[in-house]
């Protein structure tokens, strides 16, 4: 009976506690439309880097961070905001969905103009 009490308290801490951090947007929070371009660029350099490195390289995690770091610095954001706000968006499911949703239209309209621009220039080999 004690164990199940246990249980029920350590639980309802657990929700407040997220409950209580998922309130407000934090101090230098980025928007849906920045922290989405920032997350197709974080995917795509994943993406480069397992194709040059295996993920248990030693090289791939500094120059992960490296890539990181300058992706960071072309939007205009910190690393600590991007983690911070990333955070937010966890604990505000509607707000992280919609994000998502642009993240993923972002990348849609990407794979379209890439396939666009290649054409392009295969037709101008010709």
């Amino acid at each position: 009976m004690k164990n199940k009490y246990l249980f029920i308290f350590f639980t309802l801490l657990l929700l407040s506690c997220q409950y209580i951090a998922g309130l407000k947007q934090p101090k230098g929070f980025i928007h849906i439309g920045i922290m989405s371009r920032v997350i197709l660029d974080l995917m795509e350099v994943d993406t480069y880097l397992s194709i040059i490195h295996p993920i248990d390289s030693p090289k791939f995690l500094p120059q992960r961070i490296k890539m990181y770091d300058q992706i960071f610095k072309h939007h205009h954001v910190t690393a600590q905001q991007f983690y911070s706000s990333f955070a937010y968006y966890k604990f505000h499911p509607r707000e992280q969905e919609l994000l998502f949703d642009y993240v993923q239209r972002n990348s849609k309209m990407l794979m379209r103009d890439t396939a666009y621009f290649h054409d392009i220039r295969k037709n101008r080999k010709k």
